[in-house]
């Protein structure tokens, strides 16, 4: 059974302190929040989450989007270890792959509580209501639940 959920951090209100002292776009329209020595940090990102009951079966794992914006990050974690050849996930957004995001699970030396991340780096644009999808090959054995989580920046 695939599930979907949805966990938002939003930004409801800015003001000045020794911390953050401004509120800025970026070039990629990107609302971000800027601390006293300069470091901007990302405002309005949110994360899709994505379960499998079983890596090593091939199948997907669908959500809606709750909001526009663009997925940077993609993250799985195995509950146990994989078998005899590594597993690979890949994500869609209405069906197009996105470039960047190819996981490999390695089965050699896994265990339950391995992290493995990639970075989206195009064909990640994302609507409002778009349709989410996690992709496991089923390369490896043994049965695992993998969750994934999409991070996608929302847009200003």
């Amino acid at each position: 059974m695939a599930t979907g959920i949805q966990l938002y951090k939003v930004a409801t209100s800015a003001s000045s302190d020794s911390n953050h002292s401004r509120l800025q776009v970026d070039a990629n329209g990107v609302l971000q929040l800027v601390n006293s020595s300069g470091t901007a940090l990302p405002v309005g990102e949110f994360y899709v989450y994505h379960e499998l009951a079983d890596i090593s079966s091939a199948g997907s794992g669908w959500c809606a989007a709750p909001a526009a914006g663009t997925m940077t990050k993609f993250k799985s974690i195995i509950s146990a270890a994989i078998t005899v050849a590594d597993a690979v996930l890949t994500y869609e957004i209405n069906g197009t792959a996105v470039t960047g995001i190819s996981t490999t699970v390695t089965q050699s030396g896994s265990a339950a509580g391995d992290v493995d991340t990639d970075t989206a780096t195009a064909a990640n644009t994302v609507a409002e209501n778009d349709a989410l999808e996690m992709i496991t090959d089923a390369g490896s054995t043994t049965t695992s639940i993998v969750v994934g989580v999409a991070t996608i920046e929302r847009r200003a």
